[in-house]
């Protein structure tokens, strides 16, 4: 199987060296859940009666801080369409993920713009009907040799964002793995730049919207990805 990912009008291959990176194709699906209904439009700073939403402000194309410092995403599109046919004013406030949660549980917001199943944390909260399935890779470097399952891959590094559900994945499925926890995607992805972590778990947009914002080609995906086993 093979991984390629679109490449963006760049210069050199910068990121993905040596060798570029393969994405091994243990392919976690995963779903997002809102915590009450799709949707939502955005209350004025005044004490009128509204919604507070907690949103991600990394995870293009879904939910993110664009440049202008606005809240944008599919799923903030979707909760704004819900405010307006509902009538509901809905104001947004951005975190990463595990801000968000704490913004939920302390009473800074009153809904999530969307939640992953299965989560410790989750678990306390009540959720709404499913909106979208994700699939999210282990990404290594091409020059690691032997990689053909999880397993192979716990005598390495393995990078993910804080508080997600990746790392709790993680710590449950792989409790011998060697986790290397970034505040967000730029920091991780940073670090693979670096060369400070081989592997790393992610979706392949985040990896798109990196390469677009800091002017880096993904050209190197497409060589000899293995299929990788979760167990």
């Amino acid at each position: 199987m093979m991984a390629i990912l679109p490449q963006p009008k760049t210069t050199e291959p910068e990121m993905m060296r040596p060798g570029g990176y393969v994405a091994l194709f243990f392919l976690l699906l995963l779903i997002a859940w809102p915590c009450i209904a799709p949707g939502a439009v955005s209350a004025p700073a005044t004490d009128e009666p509204h919604l507070t939403i907690a949103y991600r402000s990394d995870t293009w194309p879904y939910q993110f801080t664009n440049q202008q410092g606005e809240p944008d995403g599919l799923i903030v599109d979707m909760w704004r369409l819900w405010a307006e046919k509902s009538s509901t004013p809905v104001r947004f406030v951005a975190g990463d993920e595990q801000a968000t949660y704490a913004m939920l549980h302390d009473g800074r917001a009153d809904l999530l713009a969307s939640a992953w199943t299965g989560m410790d944390t989750a678990r306390h909260f009540e959720h709404g009907a499913p909106l979208v399935e994700f699939e999210h890779y282990l990404y290594a470097d091409a020059g690691l040799p032997g990689l053909a399952s999880l397993r192979d891959a716990l005598p390495y590094r393995i990078g993910v964002t804080r508080g997600s559900y990746l790392e709790y994945w993680l710590h449950a499925n792989a409790p011998g793995a060697a986790v290397a926890v970034y505040r967000d995607y730029r920091t991780l992805l940073g670090a693979v730049e670096r060369g400070e972590v081989k592997l790393f778990l992610a979706q392949e947009d985040h990896l798109r919207q990196y390469a677009v914002a800091a002017d880096r080609s993904l050209t190197a995906m497409e060589s000899e990805a293995k299929a990788v086993s979760p167990r």
